[in-house]
């Protein structure tokens, strides 16, 4: 989630609104991970070698929702575990092939993106377009200033400086 998204949610917000921040964080998750079950990205394989692709009928994922980073400043996020198991058409339990979700993973951060900014939109809240570091497009939220954004970012402070070093 956006910097100001965390920042709204676990410093600024009462627990009503909270409440309804992480319910939009929460649809837009969903939606995100029912493309990916839904887009082919993910299947099973069946078959002398494997060599039949199966469509999944349905995944299972273990959500572990986190409120800080590292530095214990407002990061909200969520880690997504996926199962390696799906049930495919036949009713069989069969192991998973997600290699496209690996190498499409940043396009589907830009979708739960536009999910989290369309659910955060349809609050009330106003947005403002951002570019992260790959060029793909975010967004910050309007009433969180970018000099308040930046004191809770030392934790990404930390990790240019890092890559600086190699």
């Amino acid at each position: 989630s956006p910097k100001s998204f965390s920042i709204q949610t676990h410093v600024f917000a009462d627990k009503k609104e909270k409440a309804v921040l992480i319910e939009a964080r929460t649809t837009a998750l969903q939606s995100t991970l029912r493309y990916i079950e839904n887009s082919g990205m993910v299947y099973t394989r069946k078959g002398a070698g494997g060599t039949i692709r199966e469509p999944i009928n349905k995944l299972t994922f273990a959500l572990f929702a986190h409120t800080t980073n590292r530095t214990l400043e407002p990061q909200d996020h969520v880690h997504c575990l996926l199962a390696n198991a799906a049930k495919s058409a036949d009713g069989k339990y069969r192991t998973i092939v997600w290699d496209e979700v690996l190498k499409n993973n940043k396009y589907i951060g830009q979708i739960f993106r536009n999910e989290l900014a369309l659910e955060i939109q349809k609050l009330g809240y106003e947005i403002r377009t951002t570019l992260l570091s790959d060029g793909s497009s975010a967004f910050e939220l309007k009433n969180i200033s970018q000099n308040l954004i930046d004191a809770f970012s030392t934790r990404r402070k930390e990790i240019v400086e890092l890559f600086k070093l190699y």
